[in-house]
């Protein structure tokens, strides 16, 4: 199996200096059942919205499978999500995403290990991959099933591997099996949420007073997604300065994803970031450089379904729990590439 090092989620966006995170605490022990809906991978941090299937019993089956390589310095892991039609599995798929040790997207898919395979390329769902096929030995009552593995890029080194085994009787056989994948909406889903994550995000709001608070935030990752890094911006209808600078990777001593932030005044913010059902929270706790006092800030993501995403900034905890809100605006996407640095200026 190929291995991965440790990137165990992918980051949504950048706000007001703040940022996404998909932590993941454990491998599930069995696979969760699901009709369809919104879910969270739990090894990729990828936000699919599962596709219904019109079949009778047809539903969506969900793991995943982790191990520490190399002494606990390589992580392999993977999402599994198979779709079964009452007791019958019809199709399985793995997810992956991070930096492979095979090298870059071509030696990947040629890392499928079976006995015929063939390789190429395709575009599909606005991506180009790399693929490569042929028949998966299941070694079990599955007996030897077609399989297609698909890898890309994207600018900033991260890439997002999939694995789609046919396991109906009458399967595709060969090339023949790239053209179902182009509708497999599961897929398709997949693909363009792990795109989705990294680019440029803007938001841009009327004040009382008339004015325009507006915002950007440009994400990338480095070091082959094991670290997150983001610039935020914030202004008015003249202009905007840097806000933040943010790094993210996974904490050693917890093994959750941890973010790290200065602001534009040196404040330090340092806090933890986790799903509550489809919403992410992050609690931010920073260190006011004024005074050194430690403020319990929260935020709250509520992703939409047509990309967007809101972000509340949320006051520190009444005695009975409650918190006021600071700030909330709404992001849209503005560009899938990552500019270079000396391009993040705020124009």
């Amino acid at each position: 199996m190929l291995r991965r090092h440790l990137a165990r989620a992918v980051w949504i966006g950048l706000a007001l200096g703040l940022a996404l995170a998909g932590p993941v605490r454990h491998a599930p022990a069995d696979p969760l059942p699901v009709k369809s809906g919104k879910v969270v991978l739990p090894l990729t941090g990828l936000a699919v919205d599962l596709p219904a299937d019109k079949r009778k019993n047809a539903t969506w089956m969900l793991s995943g499978s982790w191990s520490l390589t190399d002494g606990g310095a390589a992580f392999d892991g993977r999402d599994v999500v198979d779709l079964k039609v009452g007791d019958k599995l019809v199709a399985g798929n793995w997810v992956h995403i991070g930096y492979f040790n095979a090298g870059d997207c071509a030696a990947v898919v040629k890392a499928l290990d079976v006995p015929d395979r063939w390789t190429g390329e395709k575009t599909l769902w606005g991506l180009k991959f790399q693929v490569a096929g042929g028949t998966w030995d299941f070694e079990n009552n599955l007996g030897k099933k077609p399989a297609i593995a698909l890898c890309v890029a994207n600018a900033a080194g991260g890439s997002l591997l999939l694995y789609h085994f046919f396991l109906e009787d009458k399967a595709p056989v060969g090339k023949a099996g790239l053209a179902p994948l182009a509708r497999d909406k599961f897929l398709e889903r997949v693909a363009k949420a792990w795109k989705s994550m990294l680019g440029t995000w803007e938001f841009s709001q009327k004040t009382p007073d008339g004015g325009t608070f507006r915002g950007r935030s440009v994400i990338t990752s480095l070091f082959g997604g094991r670290v997150i890094f983001a610039t935020g911006f914030l202004g008015n209808e003249n202009a905007m300065g840097q806000h933040s600078h943010f790094t993210a990777g996974i904490d050693p001593e917890s093994g959750e994803w941890m973010v790290w932030n200065f602001d534009q005044d040196g404040s330090f913010t340092k806090g933890p970031a986790y799903f509550d059902g489809n919403n992410l929270v992050v609690d931010w706790k920073t260190a006011n450089a004024a005074d050194g006092k430690v403020i319990d800030y929260r935020v709250e993501y509520v992703f939409h379904d047509n990309g967007e995403y809101t972000v509340k900034v949320l006051t520190p905890a009444e005695k009975n729990g409650t918190r006021g809100t600071i700030a909330e605006v709404r992001y849209k996407k503005v560009g899938d590439q990552v500019p270079a640095a000396a391009e993040t200026a705020a124009k």
